[in-house]
């Protein structure tokens, strides 16, 4: 057993009880559990079995790095899409907040002060419309003062 460093002795005993907890091995798969356990075992192994295994060892050692790869590969897909989706309810929560700073939400309860429909019907028409750079200034004036005296009364 002398033809495998200690490592990929390891490497062989460990990858074979994974695959043997597999549903569905494929045929390469079998194929190295089958050489692996005749070598582990201290079998006399061909020259051509040998090379096999070898052969299987590396394409096993191989599968296991794509794995891991693509793990890696699906938490840093995850993570971003995990920041996108906070990011998302923050703006929402943040869109709420000026409706309440506005008089149209109960800040406690989060609930509209008028019916679902007229708040609706109201933001539709305000979005629809088309306002003046003076208009477009007032409302911003407006808004920066609301902001200010709520800062003012938080702290």
């Amino acid at each position: 057993m002398a033809v495998f460093s200690e490592r990929m002795t390891a490497f062989v005993s460990s990858r074979i009880s994974y695959l043997k907890n597999l549903k569905n091995q494929t045929e390469q798969q079998q194929m190295f559990v089958e050489l692996g356990r005749k070598f582990l075992n201290g079998e006399e192994l061909s020259a051509s079995e040998l090379r096999g295994l070898k052969t299987l060892a590396t394409a096993e050692k191989a599968a296991e790095k794509a794995a891991e790869a693509t793990r890696a590969a699906h938490k840093l897909v995850s993570e971003k899409n995990e920041k996108a989706r906070k990011e998302r309810t923050r703006n929402m929560i943040n869109a709420a907040g000026l409706m309440g700073l506005a008089g149209l939400l109960d800040k406690k309860t989060g609930r509209p002060l008028t019916s679902p429909d007229l708040l609706l019907g109201a933001l539709v028409e305000l979005a629809n419309r088309n306002p003046t750079d003076l208009e477009k200034q007032s409302w911003e004036q407006s808004g920066t003062a609301l902001l200010a005296k709520a800062k003012a009364d938080k702290d």
